[in-house]
């Protein structure tokens, strides 16, 4: 392991992660700026990499109906997924700098949607 004479976390030591379920089925537009809002809010930065994002189902006909965005962070990666049929969107946040998840679904619930906190896991 890196030494780090500050005692700072070293990004890559340990990945955190955190799951909510909105209660909601926010547009391609609100989930962009969603995800912007959040990462503005844990102080992380997207080194401005564009997100990707994928609508369902594909040309192919494959896949269900809804759209998932990945943002990807110097940190890791923040991904939504939406589920307009079923009112729901899952929201996942890993990242190898700790943050609080709290403060995550505290940006959702500003922004309206009603947000279940799912858990929380640390890899290392």
């Amino acid at each position: 392991m890196p030494t780090n004479p500050q005692n700072q976390e070293v990004l890559g030591d340990s990945l955190y992660v955190s799951i909510y379920v909105l209660r909601a089925a926010p547009s391609r537009a609100q989930l962009e700026a969603l995800l912007k809002k959040v990462v503005r809010a844990i102080g992380m930065s997207t080194a401005g990499l564009p997100a990707k994002a994928w609508v369902y189902p594909l040309e192919s006909g494959q896949g269900g109906v809804g759209v998932t965005i990945c943002q990807p962070l110097v940190e890791s990666f923040i991904i939504a997924d939406s589920w307009p049929e079923l009112s729901k969107t899952y929201l996942v946040l890993a990242s190898c700098r700790r943050y609080s998840p709290q403060a995550v679904a505290a940006v959702v619930a500003q922004e309206g949607f009603p947000c279940e906190f799912q858990g929380w896991l640390t890899a290392r």
